[in-house]
């Protein structure tokens, strides 16, 4: 089981540095990607701009996440403090989507793709390291 709490660890980290960076660098084209929405239909130059700004600086909190996981890989599996920091920041991603399908509706089925992958890590691995650290 080891083993596989650490490829649903790297493989959602790794995720999110590649798709942070991405939606970072690639905004526009991230966002049909993902949500069909072409931006620049939106009307204004003003509310694409304003749209695109603040969705590059999600992506790139989301990269930094990613990075930050990466950095410090070793002390999410070993010290409480840093486990509930970056397990608790997972979790507020979870409910976020919850609450997003329950306020806004059913998302496209990747969004609900992604949501399950993150539960099924998050217990996946909680239940691996959870003895060692006393979870």
């Amino acid at each position: 089981m080891t083993t596989l709490a650490l490829v649903l660890f790297y493989g959602y980290v790794v995720t999110l540095v590649v798709a942070g960076g991405f939606g970072m660098v690639a905004a526009p084209a991230d966002v049909r990607l993902l949500s069909r929405l072409d931006p620049n239909r939106l009307g204004s130059t003003i509310s694409t701009a304003s749209l695109l700004s603040q969705y590059r600086f999600l992506r790139a909190v989301e990269m930094g996440f990613g990075i930050s996981a990466l950095a410090f890989r070793r002390e999410i599996f070993t010290e409480m403090p840093l486990a509930r920091f970056f397990f608790g920041t997972m979790l507020a991603g979870i409910v976020a989507r919850i609450v997003g399908w329950v306020v806004d509706g059913r998302p496209y089925g990747a969004h609900i793709g992604f949501m399950l992958y993150e539960v099924v890590s998050i217990v996946v691995i909680v239940l691996v390291i959870r003895p060692p650290l006393g979870f």
